[in-house]
């Protein structure tokens, strides 16, 4: 399934990635809601481009960020080290504290712009 695909595949790995997200209005329980929708996009060096992993939340809290992110890093996104140079090197997202707290807890060393 393309949500729980492995990302560390040797051919292509990611050093750039981008978290973003939307709200829409979603129909739930016979009433309508505004519910986050996030998607996180790998740049690769060969400027492959890819979406590795997507959710719909009721808001972004640190604790959806953090859930989202430690998904993706448990499907094998890591950050980059000098064992895997070519693991996660830079975050690219707004500055929502929920996120920025999230980026910290599960990929630290990870620089964020």
């Amino acid at each position: 399934m393309f949500l729980e695909r492995r990302l560390d595949d040797a051919d292509i790995r990611y050093p750039y990635l981008w978290l973003d997200a939307t709200y829409l209005d979603v129909r739930t329980g016979g009433r309508v809601v505004s519910q986050a929708v996030v998607v996180a996009t790998g740049y690769g060096i060969n400027g492959h481009r890819e979406v590795l992993g997507m959710a719909i939340g009721d808001a972004e809290t640190t604790d959806f960020w953090t859930g989202f992110l430690r998904s993706l890093h448990e499907r094998g996104l890591n950050v980059a080290t000098a064992e895997d140079p070519l693991g996660v090197a830079v975050v690219v997202s707004d500055a929502h504290e929920g996120l920025k707290h999230a980026i910290k807890a599960i990929l630290p060393g990870a620089a964020w712009q």
